[in-house]
């Protein structure tokens, strides 16, 4: 922030961090402790698939309109209609990832509300030799971009700050993604981190998309999409090493989400991507605190060249929350049968751990990356099972106050 502060600004900072923390304490207690929990506690009755074509993502009073799951963006983001007190407090991002035999990467453009700075992100993981790098950017409250409102980045955009570049440019006809995304001394010790590539779009595409409310009224909520199987090519630079990636065995991932968080915030997000039986294969799973059963739904699910097979609830375990728990193995497992969704075993096997974490008193955040490999089956409504061995992956293990 120290390259961006200017001190005629002073009088214009004091208020907007008094107006931060008289919204958030309102926000925090009004609408988080004061609504009533869900009247259904489990996932076994209500494992909503929305599949209304056209509808809207939040009602006439700016809470979330349904609860669920769709595999496809057809809800129209109405985030207009949200109230001036509540937009303060609504969080946005752009995220992408690509992974390539030798790396993976992970990219996220944030803005974290009104009060908030923004920022921009690089966690990169060689998979050859475990190694890993963080490069995050704060963009001040007042220089924050314009987010797009096409969702699941189909749509051309580009930011650029002289040393960081993200775009993004969308071929709809030829259904084709190129990301370009550059960040300057990503090491701190002179070396620039570069990607270019090109995302071939499935023919048809599902998504995972997810209207998950916070609280049982819908004000606060998260809407989000995420795309799998994306086979990519390009180059990857650091430095002076430059690899070149085929789409034959390389993915790229999508991650659009939008909502308005409570202050104190917890998930567990869980993704792999790689080749299984020839195919191109995605997996993904998460867990959203402090009520995962107010969703009425899951993310779990796994993709196939572009078409998802939706997994049942999945019971999560790991040792704990310390570094060195979290790196050891994770286990998941559906954990009751249900006609409508597939069942499913797997593990994962951490390899090393990537920390990005920041503390501003009133807003803190401490997010830990874990990659490694997942490995187990997967048994479709069909009765048809897919085994997958060695999936090359993360889990993103996030705490924050925001």
């Amino acid at each position: 922030l120290k390259e961006h502060f200017n001190p005629k600004m002073a009088f214009n900072v004091i208020p907007l961090m008094v107006g931060f923390m008289v919204s958030n304490l309102y926000l925090h207690y009004f609408y988080g402790m004061f609504q009533s929990p869900p009247e259904d506690p489990t996932l076994e009755q209500s494992h909503f698939y929305l599949d209304d074509p056209e509808t809207q993502v939040l009602d006439s009073v700016g809470q979330l309109a349904e609860y669920g799951w769709r595999d496809q963006p057809t809800a129209e983001f109405n985030f207009w209609e949200l109230p001036l007190l509540r937009y303060t407090r609504f969080k946005q991002w752009e995220a992408v990832g690509v992974t390539t035999p030798t790396h993976m990467i992970v990219v996220a453009l944030a803005d974290l509300g009104t009060w908030f700075p923004g920022n921009i992100y690089l966690h990169y993981f060689d998979i050859r030799d475990s190694s890993t790098l963080v490069k995050t950017k704060l963009i001040p409250p007042w220089a924050k971009p314009e987010l797009p409102t096409d969702q699941c980045q189909m749509t051309t955009f580009s930011v650029d700050f002289g040393d960081v570049v993200f775009k993004i440019t969308y071929d709809d006809t030829a259904q084709l993604k190129d990301y370009y995304i550059l960040f300057k001394d990503a090491d701190g010790e002179g070396r620039d981190f570069e990607l270019t590539s090109r995302a071939t779009i499935p023919v048809p595409l599902d998504h995972i998309v997810m209207h998950t409310p916070f609280t049982d009224g819908g004000s606060m909520f998260f809407y989000n999409c995420k795309t799998y199987t994306m086979p990519t090519q390009g180059t990857l630079r650091l430095g002076t090493e430059k690899l070149e990636f085929e789409k034959t065995n390389s993915f790229t991932i999508t991650d659009f989400g939008r909502g308005v968080w409570p202050y104190l915030s917890k998930w567990i997000w869980g993704s792999g991507s790689g080749v299984v039986n020839s195919q191109a294969f995605g997996l993904n799973l998460g867990t959203v605190y402090p009520d995962p059963s107010a969703a009425r739904a899951t993310e779990d699910s796994i993709f196939i060249d572009g078409k998802i097979i939706k997994l049942d609830e999945l019971k999560i375990d790991y040792a704990g929350s310390t570094d060195e728990e979290l790196l050891q193995e994770w286990t998941f497992a559906t954990f009751r049968p249900n006609p409508q969704y597939a069942q499913a075993q797997f593990t994962f096997k951490p390899k090393t751990l990537l920390q990005n974490s920041t503390n501003f008193l009133i807003m803190w955040s401490d997010m830990r990356q874990i990659y490694g490999t997942y490995s187990g089956e997967v048994t479709t409504i069909e009765g048809e099972k897919i085994k997958f061995e060695d999936i090359d992956g993360f889990i993103e293990f996030f705490n924050t106050g925001w």
